[in-house]
């Protein structure tokens, strides 16, 4: 699958699934994203290609194996949701309250 040609696409999930153990680079072409789960997989790490995701309003990394969260984060200001629980996450970057549209 080539992300490439989904350019259009406003929602993924990938959930549940247990062989994914990081998230594709070129999910930065999926510009028009809004909504994205990656739940309940085998993911370490978040790329920095999905910081390219302007539209991004929900973010679902929830029960994987990320150890830590690049500062960079702070760039999706859209954001309304995001779920990092079930992680191994030691620190969160100070950048993260640059995500003032979270819902509390």
């Amino acid at each position: 699958l080539q992300l490439q040609h989904l350019s259009l696409l406003q929602s993924l999930s990938l959930c549940h699934n247990h062989h994914l153990n990081q998230i594709p680079n070129d999910i930065q072409f999926l510009t028009n994203l809004q909504d994205l789960n990656i739940s309940i997989n085998n993911v370490k790490s978040i790329p920095p290609e999905i910081l390219h995701l302007a539209s991004l309003q929900s973010l679902d990394l929830g029960s994987n194996s990320i150890q830590s969260i690049c500062p960079e984060i702070g760039y999706l200001t859209r954001l309304t949701y995001l779920n990092l629980s079930g992680n191994q996450i030691q620190e969160i970057p100070d950048q993260i309250r640059h995500l003032i549209n979270l819902d509390r």
